[in-house]
This record gives structure tokens, sequence and C-alpha cells, in this order.
């Protein structure tokens, strides 16, 4: 089945028609998910600087993660089922969105770096002071990720879509 056939039948459920229909289901889940995108963002933006080495030195990187990933993990956890709760009320808006399939794409690949650093930190508490070269890419690269992440959410809302 390809997209806009799965959109089609996805918009025809009773699921879909009660989120949708509904007055305070999507306005409610949406704020439940801007607050998990600050709950992940914020954290993970201060442990990316940790990381570069511009804020935070006072205490190693591995405190900092140690402190703010796993609270990530729920959230992300948390945006993923409220995300589900959006799609199913408005398929086409999401899943024949570019911006939103990008999104997707961008979420996954910075989860996997979430990962990374995590268990790098777990098998080795040092690992990225005595890295600091890979250290600053892994957190440019997570900070480009997570910005454009945010952009790519809100330009679902105005791009053209299904």
């Amino acid at each position: 089945m390809l997209i806009p056939e799965f959109c089609d039948w996805l918009s025809q459920t009773r699921a879909s028609e009660v989120v949708s229909t509904v007055t305070w289901i999507i306005p409610t889940t949406q704020i439940v998910h801007i607050v998990c995108v600050t709950i992940i963002i914020v954290p993970m933006l201060m442990l990316d600087l940790r990381m570069i080495g511009m804020r935070g030195t006072n205490q190693s990187i591995a405190a900092m993660a140690n402190r703010f990933i796993p609270p990530i993990w729920v959230a992300l956890t948390i945006l993923f089922l409220t995300g589900v709760v959006l799609t199913i009320g408005e398929p086409g808006r999401e899943l024949l969105s570019d911006a939103f399939r990008l999104k997707m794409v961008m979420v996954a690949a910075v989860a996997v770096i979430t990962y990374f650093v995590q268990r790098r930190i777990k098998s080795e508490p040092t690992f990225w002071e005595s890295r600091p070269g890979l250290a600053k890419v892994v957190a440019l690269v997570s900070m480009v990720l997570w910005l454009s992440i945010l952009t790519a959410g809100r330009m679902i809302a105005y791009l053209e879509h299904g």
C-alpha cells in the first residue's frame, strides 16, 4: 500500500474520526508534544555545549549526560505516542509532508547519536573528555540535527502536503 492510499484508509478509521472531531484531543496532544520537545531540546543543547567545551565545564560530560539523557528517552517515547495520535488525526498532513519525513529521519539519526554518546560514557566515563575533537564533531552534528528537527516540525504546518 502506498502512502496516499494508507492516508486515505487511516483517515476513514474510527480512531482518526475521534481524534479529528473531538475538539480537545489535537490541541492537548500538541501541547504535550511541544512540552516534550522542550524537555529534550534544552538538556541536549546544554550537553552539546558541554561537549564542545563552551558551557558547564565545571562538571564532566559523563555527569551531565547521566543527569540529562535518561529523561530524554522518556520524553522521546511520549513524543512518539503523541506523534502517533496527531498522525492518526491528520494522516495526510503528516505522512504526505516532505518536512515530516525529513524530521523523522533526523529524529532517528539524533536518537542513534544520543544512544552512542550514552553507551560510550557507560563503557568509559572519560571517553568524550579524552577525545575532544570527536566530542565537538558529535555535539555539532547533534545540535544541527535538533535545530533542524525543530525547523522541520514547524514547516509541516506551512509547506504544501496532501
